[in-house]
Formats: structure tokens, C-alpha cells, sequence
């Protein structure tokens, strides 16, 4: 009895597998057949393709050697130019107010007004024609570590909710594009030079230094009172409580002496003094070093490989292969000249 009901579902399992192998044999001829079909034709359209150059070989030869001309000549009309950066720190002047002024210089290029950028930067007017650009960006940090992590050549950084990236508010980069290297010290010398003309910037400068040595003479008069303050709870009052008892300190007097109220008004003011003598060390620190309304980080330094000219091999490539398709063109249309003048009168 069991034989006899399994022998149908032992049939039918096989029928099905039989059916999948037949579909999967199926498929992968199919599949080569496509492979062998999409080979023929490349084969058919190579051999095509290599008669026909080889029938137009004198123009594609032409327009071959016509696109080696051309490429040669983009590569020696193109006026090279060269990239440096320098990275500005700012301490009484924001970088927002120095990023502005810098950029009015670079507007001033953007006209090409050599003669208002000689003025700007009391330079001559041929030192002024071979700046083609000089321009200021905020420096964006995305780890808010303190580090610049990338430039904002767009102008165009919003900050946001999500991410922690924002803007390096005491440090700015400046990119000066230049047509000729050797000019570039005489550049760096005369921008830090024009940085120094900001408004009212020696004015800000003597403000802040005024502030900073105030504060340094206020808590400097404190900390005079508190050492006062402290000598007086250290010695003067048990000096005086001794007196008052006849040399005597009653042995209650003693005990009460070591209690934490007795040394309360000692440690705070131990704990002012420290806050101020730290408080005050920053500001000394900011005087001597930090008064200076900018300092230039990194400054521009002289380069040898300017940036827009390419390799004269991969021009020339490139015109090639675009001298190669345009010669093709050409070729087929006037092998068919004759039909497409005739379809034209039609």
C-alpha cells in the first residue's frame, strides 16, 4: 500500500526537476546564443569600420594630424597661472570685518582694473596685472576640535541642527591666483601691508590693550585686599582673640579652632585668590601675545606648477579623438554625397 501511494509523488518530483533543468539549459543557451549574436556583429561592424577607414584613410590622416596641430596650439596660447594660500589668525579684528575687506580686492580683479588694484595695494600697474584673483574664505570645522577640516570655496555654508560642522571664527584662509610666481613675495609683503590699513584698526588695537591692562591693574588691587583678607584671618584675629583671654585660649577655644567654620572663610578666600591669579595669568598671556590685530599663519609661498595647463600628451589625445569622430563624419558624408544632395532637392 505505501509503495503504491508514493510512486505517483516519486513521478511527479521528477517530472519537476526534469522541467527545471530543461529551463535552466534553456536559458543558458539563450543566453550564449546572445553572447555569440553580440560578438558576430561587433566582428561584422570591426571589419566594416577597418574597411572604410582604410578607403578614407587620407582624411582621417588629415583631420588626425589637424587635431595634433590644434592641440598643440590650446597648449601654448593658454597663459598659465599659479595657486598659493596663506592662513590668517585675527585677534582684535574679526575675520567676517578682514574676509570683507579682502574681498573687495578681489572684485577689483574681477574687472580686470589693474590700475585701481596698483592703488589698493601700492603696487605698480604691471605687478597688478599678474594677479588674476585674491580671494578670502571661512575655514569650516566638522568635528568642532578646533581644526580646519575643509574650505568653503563657495561661500556658501549654512550651518545646521544636525551637523556639528560650523565656522573657525578667529582664522580665514586667502588664495591668491598669479600669472607670474615670482612676484609672489612682493604680494604677500603688500597685502599684509594693506590688511593694516583696515578702519580704525590701530584704534581697536589700543582699546583693547587699554581694557586688558585695566583689568590686569583691577585684579591685581583685589588680589592686594584678599592677601590682606587671608593674613588677617591667618595671624591678626588669633592674635587678637589670644589677647583678648590674657595670652589664655580656653581648651573649648581650641577644640572650637579646628572646626570646619573657623576654616570656611580661609578657603574661600584661598579659592578667590586662585581664580584670580589664573584669570589674571590669561590676561597678561592675551596682552603680550594676543594684542596684535592679525598674524598670518602660513603665508604665500612661491610655486613652480601652474594649475590650468595640462600635459601636452593629454590635450593633444583629446583633440585627437575629437579630430578622429570629426574626419569619420566627414567621410561618411561625402561617400553619400550625391544621395544626401539628392534628398536635399526632394
Amino acid at each position: 500500500m505505501t509503495e503504491n501511494k508514493n510512486t505517483p509523488q516519486e513521478i511527479d518530483l521528477i517530472e519537476l526537476f526534469s522541467r527545471m533543468g530543461n529551463g535552466i539549459s534553456n536559458l543558458f543557451t539563450k543566453f550564449f546564443n546572445l553572447i555569440g549574436k553580440i560578438l558576430f556583429w561587433i566582428f561584422i561592424a570591426g571589419k566594416e569600420s577597418l574597411k572604410f577607414s582604410l578607403k578614407n584613410f587620407h582624411i582621417l590622416l588629415a583631420f588626425a594630424l589637424l587635431g595634433i596641430v590644434a592641440g598643440k596650439f590650446q597648449v601654448k596660447r593658454s597663459v598659465p597661472y599659479y595657486r598659493t594660500s596663506a592662513t590668517i589668525q585675527t585677534f582684535t579684528v574679526s575675520s567676517s570685518n578682514l574676509i570683507e575687506y579682502t574681498n573687495s580686492l578681489s572684485a577689483v580683479c574681477q574687472t580686470q582694473d589693474s590700475l585701481a588694484l596698483s592703488q589698493m595695494l601700492n603696487i605698480s600697474v604691471s605687478e597688478a596685472a599678474c594677479i588674476k584673483s585674491i580671494d578670502a574664505y571661512w575655514l569650516i570645522d566638522k568635528n568642532k576640535d578646533g581644526v580646519a577640516d575643509e574650505v568653503d570655496y563657495e561661500n556658501n555654508f549654512e550651518p545646521d541642527t544636525v551637523n556639528t560642522a560650523e565656522k573657525i571664527n578667529n582664522r580665514f584662509l586667502v588664495q591668491l591666483l598669479i600669472y607670474h610666481p615670482e612676484y609672489i613675495d612682493t604680494i604677500q609683503n603688500k597685502f599684509e601691508a594693506y590688511l593694516h590699513t583696515y578702519p580704525r584698526l590701530e584704534l581697536i588695537t589700543a582699546v583693547k590693550r587699554r581694557n586688558l591692562e585695566s583689568e590686569i591693574k583691577r585684579i591685581n588691587s583685589e588680589l592686594t585686599v584678599l592677601d590682606s583678607l587671608k593674613y588677617y584671618e591667618y595671624f591678626i584675629k588669633d592674635k587678637e582673640r589670644l589677647e583678648k583671654n590674657m595670652g589664655v585660649i580656653p581648651f573649648d577655644k581650641i577644640l572650637l579652632s579646628t572646626t570646619p567654620e573657623k576654616e570656611e572663610p580661609a578657603r574661600l578666600l584661598h579659592n578667590v585668590t586662585l581664580e584670580l591669579e589664573t584669570k589674571n595669568q590669561a590676561n597678561i598671556s592675551s596682552l603680550e601675545l594676543n594684542t596684535e590685530p592679525f598674524r598670518f599663519i602660513n603665508k604665500f609661498v612661491p610655486v613652480n606648477n601652474p594649475v590650468n595647463i595640462e600635459k601636452e600628451e593629454k590635450v593633444s589625445i583629446k583633440y585627437l579623438g575629437a579630430s578622429l569622430l570629426l574626419g569619420l563624419l566627414f567621410a561618411l558624408l561625402w561617400r553619400n554625397r550625391k544621395e544626401i544632395l539628392q534628398f536635399i532637392k526632394e
